[in-house]
């Protein structure tokens, strides 16, 4: 007895196609736009870095083609930066160990109601929290801590070591470009490689569980 084989038709198989999920395209799309405006001016700045001056006077926007980095090194020596760095570091420091030693021992008690109007306190606290800042207070106070000498370029933080530098040599763009992009990459590393815990430490707070 002979057996005969019937042969089907291949049948294709179908490909299902994901559909476009819109929400993610237009959040790239968003997020490329904000990375485009927040880098655009920190290209912009990188860029006049790197011109002479000349170069910069007959085309500003027009892109860098000398790389001129003599421009670094004059304004690292021009705005003493070493020194300003240095004062920014010792300021910084010392404020944030002071402010976190004296928060704790307020802190402290007035939460776990060691001292009469705790709660009080806590609410003028949380109060003070949407008022402006009292400058002209604070200001009175440094005056008669003698902490106020913001006059002595020795004691220079880098940000009013800027304000000096810009002042003497605000004609000269491409070497006040130099010395914010020196001003400004500490900072920009930092955030770099901080990043994960500043995100954390502000989002811990608003997670439960």
């Amino acid at each position: 007895m002979t057996s005969t084989i019937a042969s089907k038709p291949a049948t294709k198989k179908r490909v299902r196609t994901k559909p476009i999920d819109w929400g993610r395209v237009v959040a790239y799309a968003l997020l490329i736009v904000f990375a485009i405006i927040y880098l655009g001016p920190l290209l912009m700045l990188l860029n006049t870095s790197l011109k002479s001056l000349p170069e910069f006077m007959k085309n500003a926007t027009a892109p860098a083609t000398s790389f001129h980095l003599q421009n670094f090194a004059d304004a690292w020596k021009k705005a003493n930066f070493p020194r300003y760095m240095a004062n920014t570091l010792l300021y910084t420091i010392s404020a944030t160990i002071i402010y976190v030693v004296a928060a704790v021992f307020v802190a402290f008690p007035i939460a776990r109601n060691y001292v009469r109007g705790a709660k009080f306190l806590l609410t003028m606290f949380v109060i003070a929290l949407f008022l402006p800042v009292a400058l002209i207070p604070q200001f009175q106070l440094m005056l008669t801590l003698g902490l106020y000498n913001m006059t002595n370029k020795n004691y220079y933080p880098i940000t009013r070591g800027m304000i000096v530098f810009q002042g003497v040599y605000g004609s000269n763009w491409p070497t006040l470009a130099a010395a914010v992009l020196i001003m400004t990459l500490p900072m920009l590393l930092n955030f770099l490689l901080l990043q994960r815990y500043i995100v954390s430490g502000l989002t811990s707070g608003a997670v439960k569980g």
